[in-house]
This record gives C-alpha cells, structure tokens and sequence, in this order.
C-alpha cells in the first residue's frame, strides 16, 4: 500500500505534492468538524426532547391547580381553566410520541395518554355528579319552602279558630322542620358524609310527627298535611341524592388526583432516562471527536512525512549531484 502511494506521489510534480498535502489537510478538517457537528445534533435533540418533556411536566402542574381551582369555584371559569390545560397536555403527549424512541420510554407516554383519557373521564364523571348536586339542592329548597308553607297556613287557620291545643301540635312539627332544615344546611355546606344520618334522623322525626297530626287535628286540614308530607319525602330524597352527588364528585377528584400523580411520575422517569441517553450521547461524541482527531493527526503526520520524503529525498540527491 505504501509503495503504491510513494509511487504515485513519486509520479507527481513538487507542486502538485503540495496540493495534494494541503487538500489533505483540508479533507481531515472537514471529517473533524463533521464529527463534531453530529454530536452536537445529537446531544441537540436530546436537549428538546427534555425539552419537551418538561413542558409535559409543567402542563400536569398546571392541571393540577385547575383542578384545585374547579374544586373551590365550581364555576364556568375554572371549568375553561381546566379544559384548556387539559387539552394543551393532550396534545403535548400526543406530539412525544413521535419523538421518542426508547421502548421504555414509549411506554411510559402510552401510560400518560391513558392517564390523561381517565382525567378527562373522570372531570365529566365530576360535572355529571356537580350537576345532580345543584339540582339536588333545588329540590332541597323548594321540597322545604314548600312544606313548611303548608304548615304555616295550617297553623295559621289553628290560631284563627281558636284551637290552642291542636294550634301547639302544629308549631311543634314547624319547630321540628326547622331543626331538619338547620342539620340538612350544616350537611350541604360542611359535605361530611357524617352530618348526612344527623339531617335524615331529623327528617324523620318531623315526618313522623307531621303523619300523627291528622288524627290529632280536623279533617279539613289532612289534605294540607299529606301535602306537606310528600313534601318532605321529597326533601328527603334530595338529601340522598345530594349525597350521592358528593360521594361521586370526591371520587372523581380522587381519581384526577391519582391520574395527576402518574403523569408526574412518569415524566421524572422519562426526564431521568433522556438525562441518562443524552448523557452517554455526550460522551460518545466526545469519543467519537477525539478518536477522529487522533486519526486525522496520525494521518496528516503520515501523509506530511510522506510528501515531504518525497520532496526532500530527490533534491539531497540533486545536490549531491551538483557538488560533485
């Protein structure tokens, strides 16, 4: 191989050598400086992967105060809020998944559109359940207005006959009432499932006492009466029903939050395996840089010694020559 070279540089003028030394210098820069700049492409699109996957793990920060903002307001607003970040993570984990590689990784993103399908499931579980609360409350207020409306008019048609006692009997299912609504407000406001027996036990009792009055009263108030005890049932089954509607909404923010902490989790992981991958890209590129530059200084010395012998070597011979 080397005897084929020196005879081909041998073959060519002195300034051809030189030519061919400089191009050859000039070829060797340029497999450095392409080395290096694909190492830095690579250690370039493992900096905006991370990128991007901080934007994921920005985006569940995000989602998680709209969700604690939707928890507290319960209003238009904080549902925009939340529709917004969670549609702009969606699209965020829908766009990694054409830039990542890793098997592991891909996994990992897979489990984040999961997670985020579960979110979105369970925020319109929420709603659903946020809606049959209201209307719940409704009933709640209308069931109750309505009965103790029904009530009021029977005492009021008592006081004006002059029937004390059957007057008394009838202030104390209004009493009774009012203590019912009283345990039914502290349940609604306070959402412990707790005060919740608290309010139907006083349901009840003035139920019970409210059915005991026709007996006890005339005839021509048991229409009233009946009324005002369907009333109450209605009351009631609003009370169960705003219940249930409670237990449903904390479960489904429950299960936003358990979805919220895996998406998190997953993008710690994906963060330390592209931190780990664009770690080892580093220094393979540094490896890969200092093995081409060692090369590319061997081969100059080589081809530099070599142009040179071939240079040097006939003019000691033609001097020789001259001198004698």
């Amino acid at each position: 191989m080397y005897q084929w070279f020196a005879q081909s540089l041998g073959n060519m003028s002195v300034s051809r050598k030189l030519g061919f030394g400089f191009g050859l210098v000039l070829l060797l820069t340029l497999a450095i400086t392409l080395t290096g700049w694909f190492g830095v492409d690579s250690v370039t699109s493992r900096g905006d992967k991370l990128g991007n996957i901080s934007v994921i793990h920005q985006g569940t920060q995000e989602l998680r105060i709209a969700r604690q903002h939707y928890a507290r307001d319960r209003n238009e607003a904080s549902v925009a809020e939340l529709e917004k970040a969670l549609s702009s993570l969606q699209n965020q984990v829908q766009f990694m998944l054409g830039q990542i590689e890793l098997p592991d990784d891909l996994k990992r993103l897979e489990q984040q559109r999961e997670a985020v399908r579960q979110y979105q499931q369970a925020f319109q579980q929420l709603r659903q359940a946020d809606q049959q609360r209201t209307a719940g409350r409704q009933v709640l207020g209308d069931s109750a207005d309505k009965a103790a409306e029904l009530i009021s008019k029977v005492q009021q048609r008592l006081l004006q006959g002059g029937d004390i006692g059957q007057y008394q009997e009838v202030v104390e299912v209004s009493a009774q009432l009012q203590q019912a609504r009283f345990q039914v407000r502290g349940y609604t406001y306070s959402g412990k499932a707790e005060f919740q027996r608290t309010a139907l036990d006083a349901i009840d009792q003035a139920v019970a006492i409210l059915k005991a009055l026709p007996g006890k009263v005339g005839a021509e108030h048991a229409a009233s009466l009946d009324d005002a005890a369907s009333a109450l049932a209605a009351y009631r089954d609003a009370v169960i029903q705003v219940g249930n509607a409670q237990d449903a909404s904390e479960q489904a923010l429950k299960h936003m939050a358990e979805q919220g902490t895996i998406l998190l989790d997953t993008a710690q992981q994906m963060t330390r395996s592209q931190t780990q991958v664009r770690d080892q890209g580093t220094q393979q590129a540094k490896t890969l840089l200092a093995g081409a530059t060692a090369l590319a200084l061997l081969l100059g010395l080589i081809a530099a010694w070599a142009i040179t012998r071939q240079i040097i070597v006939p003019l000691r011979h033609t001097l020789t020559a001259a001198q004698r």
